[in-house]
């Protein structure tokens, strides 16, 4: 038993192709994106504690 009539597929010997396709192009994208922003944070995190001075880090404040 068909779940559908006969005549609905247009061509029956061929099967289906996946329901879900990556955009690669986008996926690509994002990918990049997000290593920038972690390249860019990581030489901005470094580029602070660098010029930190040990003494005022190191002092308690509170």
């Amino acid at each position: 038993m068909a779940p559908t009539a006969a005549g609905y597929d247009v061509n029956p010997g061929t099967a289906p192709d996946a329901l879900l396709d990556l955009p690669w192009g986008l996926a690509a994208g994002l990918t990049a994106a997000v290593t920038v922003v972690a390249v860019l944070a990581s030489l901005l995190a470094q580029r602070t504690v660098s010029r930190a001075d040990p003494e005022e880090v190191l002092r308690d404040t509170r």
